[in-house]
Order: C-alpha cells, then sequence, then structure tokens
C-alpha cells in the first residue's frame, strides 16, 4: 500500500485476501488449542476483546468487566469511530488494558499519529491492505500488528508477515466485519497459528464459539451494545460483563474438558 496514496476509505478487504492454500512441502503449520486449552498457545491468556467502544465511561465499563482488550475503531464511514477530541480521556479511561486501534484502508501516517495521540498497543488492520503491509505498519510504528481476514469455508487462513494474530471475521455484501452475523463455525478450517474470532458473537454464543473453534481469544462489538439510540452506539453494561465472565469460564481447562 502507498502510504501517501491510501484506498479509499471504508473500501473492506475482498474475502479471499488474507488466506493461503495449505501448504504442500511439508512445513504446515499445526497448532494447538487455543490458551484457554490443553496443549496451549503462544499467548500468555486468552483474548477478550471489546471492539467499537467510543465513549469513555463504556472504556472504563469494559475494563471493569475484566476484558483484556479494548478496541477504538478509526476506519471513516464507521458509526462507531472515534474522534481526535476524545484521545486525553479515552486514554484515561482504558487503563489497565491493552489498546487496539482499527483501521481499514487508511494510511500509514494516519496509523502513526492514531497510534501516538491515544497510546494503542495494537494495530488491527481490517480491509483495504496488502498483505506486506502488515510488516511495513509494525516496523514503522513498532506495534505488534493483527491482521483481519474474511471466513470462507474450507480455506486455511493464515496472517501475513509482520503480523502477529489473525482475526476471522464474517464476509459480507460490502466486505466483512461489522454484520452482527456468525460464519460457519463448523466450516472453518483451523488457521495456521494463534487466531481470534468475531462476527456475530454474544453473550449467550461466546461458550459455544470457545468450546467449538478453539481459538486463542473472541472480539465482540454489536453484541454487547444498547439498541436504539442516535450517534455512536452504547455498550450494555450488563452484556459487556455477562460476556466477559462467560467467555473467561470457557477459556479455563476444567470447562474445556468437560464440554462447557
Amino acid at each position: 500500500m502507498n502510504p501517501t496514496a491510501a484506498k479509499q476509505p471504508g473500501r473492506a478487504q475482498q474475502p479471499g485476501r488474507g488466506q493461503s492454500p495449505a501448504p504442500t512441502d511439508g512445513s504446515s503449520v499445526e497448532p494447538g488449542p487455543g490458551p484457554g486449552f490443553s496443549s496451549g498457545g503462544s499467548f500468555d491468556s486468552p483474548i477478550i476483546k471489546v471492539c467499537g467502544v467510543g465513549y469513555p465511561v463504556d472504556a472504563r465499563m469494559v475494563v471493569e468487566a475484566g476484558a483484556t482488550h479494548v478496541g477504538f475503531v478509526f476506519a471513516e464511514g464507521s458509526r462507531r469511530r472515534v474522534t481526535r477530541a476524545s484521545a486525553e480521556t479515552m486514554v484515561e479511561a482504558s487503563q489497565g488494558v491493552k489498546r487496539v486501534g482499527v483501521f481499514q484502508a487508511q494510511n500509514f501516517g494516519t496509523i502513526r499519529a492514531a497510534a501516538k495521540l491515544f497510546h494503542l498497543d495494537i494495530v488491527q488492520l481490517h480491509g483495504g491492505y496488502e498483505l506486506e503491509d502488515a510488516m511495513e505498519v509494525a516496523d514503522s510504528t513498532g506495534l505488534e500488528v493483527w491482521w483481519a481476514a474474511a471466513f470462507q469455508a474450507d480455506v486455511v487462513l493464515k496472517a501475513p508477515a509482520g503480523a502477529s494474530m489473525l482475526l476471522v471475521d464474517t464476509a459480507g455484501a460490502r466486505g466483512f466485519g461489522g454484520t452482527g452475523e456468525t460464519f460457519d463455525w463448523a466450516s472453518l478450517v483451523r488457521p495456521a497459528g494463534p487466531f481470534l474470532v468475531a462476527g456475530g458473537l454474544t453473550p449467550d454464543n461466546v461458550v459455544q464459539a470457545i468450546v467449538q473453534m478453539q481459538p486463542w481469544g473472541v472480539d465482540v462489538s454489536g453484541g454487547v451494545e444498547l439498541q436504539g439510540g442516535a450517534g455512536a452506539p452504547r455498550k450494555d453494561a450488563q452484556k459487556v460483563r455477562e460476556f466477559v465472565e462467560r467467555a473467561r469460564a470457557a477459556f479455563s481447562p476444567t470447562s474445556a474438558q468437560e464440554g462447557v
């Protein structure tokens, strides 16, 4: 991606980008279950991320609920997009968790500026980027990079070089992400490396998602929001608490063995 000529903002990555066929040279990756399961993963603990947080009070709520990561959306055109004016209060309210910035087809300068202003720990590239951009963003920001890819049945997914984590999300008519719909969990071929799952997760289905797919973590947004209202959606405190509590319980070794 040319950092001075970003693709059209809001244009989601097309399904298939970020995906690779199963290796045939004998070097295939055989990832174990996620960190909450018996053989462990490469990360210290399961990731429970609440994304699309647009208000300081909601960021504080996410921290108090026990989530590990909070997601700030910077993608243009998103109703959950955070503003520069909110940076100081959002940073203060999110002390104690990892901050993830979600970008879509934005240039590297924008990513670097937002990372500095919001004290980001992780950059999530959620469409509109080339595979090689992951390494360039990691090098230019010095931050961990997550790579989002659209689910496709029976296709092996793999994060590109430079990205430490793959996020599998639901594909929609205009790309992927923000659909509020689940993908076909039964058709997910276990990705070649650490991965998170997103797309239509709620407090009611997160346990099943974790037990069935055994990811390194889960990512929720719309599934823990209040319904109705104008402007950026607000998070529902009860739903956030229930989601975090149920996800954490499902990631425990005892729950995995018992099938929850």
